[in-house]
């Protein structure tokens, strides 16, 4: 996890990670198994309570989700290779 200096101060940046950190613990269970993931907060959240941070990181998962099932069900089953659309 990273937290930019741009989020303000290192209290302010405890903090902001602190957030990320339980909405992560409080979702990881049900959204992703089996993957990294990398979170990078950059934009000022202020006032920013642990269900705001909670709620976008659901929506956030939600997404990779539905695009990880999506990518899984397409490759066959030996295929390791990422795919790539077609090139222009």
């Amino acid at each position: 996890m990273s937290v930019s200096k741009q989020l303000g101060n290192s209290p302010a940046r405890a903090h902001m990670r602190r957030l990320i950190r339980e909405a992560f613990r409080a979702l990881r269970g049900a959204h992703l198994g089996g993957v990294d993931v990398v979170v990078l907060a950059r934009i000022p959240w202020p006032l920013a309570d642990l269900t705001e941070v909670s709620a976008e990181m659901s929506k956030i998962f939600d997404y990779v989700c539905s695009n990880l099932d999506r990518e899984r069900r397409t490759r066959s089953p030996g295929d390791r290779r990422p795919q790539r659309g077609p090139t222009p």
